[in-house]
């Protein structure tokens, strides 16, 4: 299954992705789950959205950048289950069937992932993932706020650990992370 990260890079290469440490926990997390949907909310050019294609039935990936969502079609031309979706996430409804995962990353302030934790939640998803949480304080604030507001949550800890740089120059301050619901 690791061949899939095969002309992936790694954050250290374009900042505007995860790390591959991110993408091989999600990978060996997920893999033998038999999951059937995956919300991406934030698709950049389509890298976690191929890692998310092999895992899943269906992934529905959200974007607001047109000039991106066409380099993620390019870069995914072989998958045949994902879905591009165009359009601004904090002002529209999402409209998406029930599905098991979403996917978070986007917009990093509070408001921001508070909005995509919510429409989340009203797709009757499972797990969130959360890319950045251990780089943005906003973010991080924001999703713990969310966890310390439930008492059925699970928190999985995946990625590269605190003071390691995959952003060089930013040094994490925690794990990245995804959430279940118990």
């Amino acid at each position: 299954m690791l061949d899939i990260l095969n002309n992936i890079p790694d954050k250290r290469k374009d900042k505007n992705t995860t790390s591959l440490k991110f993408k091989t926990d999600i990978i060996d997390y997920f893999q033998d789950l038999n999951l059937k949907r995956c919300i991406e909310v934030g698709t950049n050019i389509g890298y976690s959205t191929r890692i998310l294609s092999f895992l899943f039935n269906e992934v529905i990936t959200i974007e607001n950048n047109l000039d991106n969502i066409n380099r993620a079609i390019d870069f995914n031309s072989d998958r045949d289950n994902i879905t591009y979706l165009h359009g601004d996430v904090y002002n529209s409804t999402w409209d998406i069937e029930d599905s098991d995962v979403s996917f978070i990353d986007c917009v990093h302030t509070y408001d921001a992932v508070m909005h995509d934790i919510q429409l989340s939640l009203k797709c009757n998803v499972s797990y969130l993932i959360f890319d950045d949480y251990g780089i943005d304080r906003e973010m991080k604030r924001a999703i713990d706020d969310f966890i310390n507001s439930r008492s059925d949550i699970e928190v999985v800890y995946i990625g590269e650990p605190a003071g390691s740089e995959p952003r060089i120059g930013k040094p994490l301050h925690d794990f990245s992370i995804f959430l279940f619901f118990k």
